[in-house]
């Protein structure tokens, strides 16, 4: 069953009323849809961001046995009834729409696999009335409506990308099943596997809730606290309207813009500064035409604030085209790139830029440097330096054709992972924001985590100031075990930084966060980047070596490392304590207690 439903802001109160609802009388399922109505309007906050009048949905009623079917059911009554919802899409006005059922069908044993497309996207929210024992579920109700409610604020059901996007996904979801050759013996695949699926929004928004660490905020908050992250935005769309034949502002940002509908998303999570800023024409001219004179280059960044007493976390740099990206990632180290699939005009007559062809670029300057005999293997990586951090690029796309994506990746050979890049899955976010959400907290998990000290080992952290922490604990009875336990672990440490050290650049230790073109993860993560020399690594290892695997008569020999390394470990350790970055901010300083264990030693 489905009807039209109107909802209105009052102007006085900011509270939202029912213009037009459905009828009470029609089943015993819509006293509680009146209930939900009710319980809204009456604890419904007043909305910040409600000033737009009137917003429109479809409500639909489901049956338990709308979205299941038996295996035995005759094939042609299926393929007549299990796309019941099309008309939705494809005989009406697009307007967004609440499902809603008694049970939660995504927890009953349902035979089709597409049942999420519900809850897929801007245009579809789930909801299941009844909570055990809880009574109604008005806060998802709640949710649903406010959802809507911003995103037609927003305009989002009005640009073409979300009508395309709704249009192609009600296609898959009409053909998403298999046909059945085999109806006697049952050998087949089309009772057990639906060929298009769909996530649910709501299941990724949960996802992220329960992912959160104990006393974080979201799950977001370790990534961003105290952490900096550049970001290259690679989209014709970044700061112009989505709307069509709607000018833009082009002194500030726009409201209809990519950018600014991942800046909205960021903001169902947490509260974070964003400053974004795109490259003037000049700009890449001097990058294109003079590196040596890179400094004179003074980009005009802007806030997206949102809370003027935190730092910015975030720094956003957007470009339109793919000789604008394949330009500024010689300047800036991006600690990630978000790709749109489809960008603007080529050079060719009614031919458009595609982002894989950025990507095929990429891939064919990294071969002809490895196969460039001519090079030492120093000179390579300083070639291929602005593949980085850690050698390697990472992106993910954000467009609303994923799997066109993943099929020209394909067709083009491009692999999602090698050495030199990783390439997320990704989602749209202006479509799918909670799914975009999902995937870019997961981009950002495996970034962190490959600059960490390693799950494997078991350590906590990131620098050589961690590292010394884990072995030199306050139980120096475990000492010597541990030295020997995780000393791989220190010279891939040391591998870890010698990279990395070209991730940075000596003149940005002066600048602040804004002006600085090495990578922003590197220097928050690692304040310590540049306290360490070739010589200091000798001498360190060899301390641990010895802690590790030497006796208690070489005491002497300990000493006489650490009193090398001993000033420039206090610098770094000052660095790290100084970021609020180590998780081992203890009374006693990191240099004590290798001094007192040595001194422990020598007492023996």
């Amino acid at each position: 069953m489905t009807w039209d439903c109107q909802i209105s802001v009052d102007r006085q109160t900011g509270y939202l009323d029912i213009i037009e609802s459905v009828n009470n009388d029609r089943q015993c399922v819509l006293p509680a849809i009146k209930e939900y109505v009710e319980c809204y309007n009456t604890l419904y906050e007043k909305p910040s961001l409600m000033g737009s009048g009137t917003f429109q949905f479809y409500l639909v009623i489901h049956r338990c046995s709308d979205l299941y079917y038996d295996k035995y059911t005759e094939e042609n009554d299926r393929e007549r009834y299990v796309f019941k919802q099309k008309e939705l899409v494809f005989d009406r006005e697009k307007l967004p729409i609440i499902h809603l059922s008694i049970f939660d069908l995504f927890n009953t044993n349902c035979r089709l696999r597409y049942k999420r497309f519900i809850d897929s996207s801007i245009w579809n929210y789930y909801v299941p009335i009844e909570v055990g024992s809880e009574g109604y579920n008005f806060q998802r109700f709640k949710h649903a409506i406010k959802e809507i409610s911003e995103n037609a604020l927003n305009k989002l059901y009005d640009f073409p990308i979300s009508k395309e996007f709704v249009d192609l996904n009600a296609r898959l979801l009409q053909i998403s099943y298999i046909k059945n050759f085999d109806d006697k013996s049952h050998k087949g695949h089309a009772n057990f596997i639906s060929p298009f699926l769909f996530h649910s929004e709501w299941e990724m928004r949960d996802r992220i809730k329960k992912d959160k660490p104990q006393n974080e905020s979201n799950v977001f908050h370790k990534y961003l606290t105290h952490h900096k992250w550049r970001i290259l935005l690679v989209d014709d769309y970044a700061n112009t309207s989505l709307m069509k034949d709607e000018s833009s502002n082009s002194e500030g940002l726009d409201p209809h813009g990519k950018l600014k509908i991942i800046i909205n998303d960021i903001n169902k999570i947490g509260a974070y500064n964003i400053a974004w800023c795109s490259p003037s024409p000049n700009d890449f001219s001097i990058i294109r035409q003079n590196t040596s004179h890179l400094e004179d280059i003074h980009l005009q960044w802007k806030y997206e604030n949102t809370d003027n007493n935190s730092e910015t976390n975030i720094y956003i740099v957007y470009v339109q085209t793919k000789e604008e990206a394949w330009i500024i990632t010689k300047y800036f180290k991006f600690d990630f790139i978000l790709l749109d699939y489809l960008l603007g005009e080529s050079g060719d007559v009614n031919q458009r830029e595609y982002t894989y062809e950025l990507l095929d670029k990429i891939r064919e300057e990294y071969d002809n440097v490895q196969k460039d005999n001519k090079l030492s293997i120093p000179e390579k990586r300083i070639a291929l330096s602005w593949i980085a951090p850690l050698n390697k690029l990472y992106f993910m796309y954000i467009s609303a054709f994923v799997p066109a994506i993943s099929e020209r990746l394909q067709e083009q050979g491009l692999i999602r992972d090698t050495p030199y890049w990783h390439i997320a899955r990704g989602a749209c976010p202006t479509n799918t924001p909670y799914l975009f959400l999902y995937y870019l907290y997961r981009l950002m998990e495996k970034r962190y985590n490959e600059m960490s000290l390693g799950k494997e080992s078991g350590m906590s952290g990131h620098t050589l100031v961690d590292f010394l922490n884990n072995i030199f604990d306050d139980d120096f009875k475990k000492v010597k075990y541990r030295a020997s336990k995780y000393f791989n672990t220190l010279l891939n440490l040391r591998n870890k930084y010698d990279i990395m050290k070209h991730d940075v650049y000596d003149e940005d230790f002066d600048l602040d966060w804004l002006h600085k073109r090495g990578s922003l993860l590197v220097y928050s993560l690692f304040p310590d980047i540049k306290c360490y020399s070739n010589a200091f690594w000798e001498h360190m290892q060899q301390l641990i070596y010895l802690v590790a695997f030497g006796t208690v008569r070489q005491w002497p020999e300990m000493w006489e490392e650490y009193v090398f390394v001993r000033d420039r470990l206090k610098e770094a350790e000052q660095k790290v304590q100084s970021v609020n970055n180590c998780p081992f901010r203890k009374v006693r300083l990191l240099s004590d207690k290798i001094e007192d264990y040595i001194i422990l030693l020598r007492n023996r």
